[in-house]
């Protein structure tokens, strides 16, 4: 299951990882699966491009069947269907509960600047401290 907001606070990790769509959320399978510290920093909810950004009419172009990632697979009654946005929001929030990645949501970034030796995260929820940071957040996001 996914961390509450109110039981992660700011502070020190080894990264941060910006955005909760599915290229972050298997981003952190890898960080956790190294033992790596790390948390998902996301301004709205998991999957929130798919919640608030696409059109319901929207279907996937790949049959689901192939829809997976690190770890998990559909699990689905329609494995030659082809997801709509609102499954994709399901698929992509299942497996951030399956995977209990540390999702701290509507926490938004406002700079991430160089600090020492790693980077300062700022949010409006307070700073992080971190040597790495992974922006996963679409190509049209700033």
């Amino acid at each position: 299951m996914t961390r509450q907001a109110t039981r992660l606070r700011a502070g020190a990790v080894d990264v941060v990882v910006i955005g909760a769509g599915h290229s972050s959320l298997a981003m952190s399978h890898v960080l956790g699966q190294r033992g790596i510290g790390y948390v998902v920093l996301e301004r709205g909810e998991v999957a929130n491009a798919w919640r608030t950004e696409r059109r319901d009419s929207l279907r996937l172009l790949t049959p689901n069947w192939m829809t997976r990632l690190p770890g998990y697979a559909y699990r689905g009654d329609d494995p030659d269907g082809y997801m709509s946005a609102g499954e994709v929001v399901d698929f992509i929030s299942a497996y951030a509960t399956y995977s209990s990645a540390p999702v701290l949501t509507r926490t938004a970034v406002t700079c991430v600047s160089p600090n020492g030796e790693g980077y300062r995260v700022a949010t409006d929820r307070g700073d992080w401290l971190c040597r790495g940071v992974v922006l996963a957040t679409a190509a049209w996001h700033h």
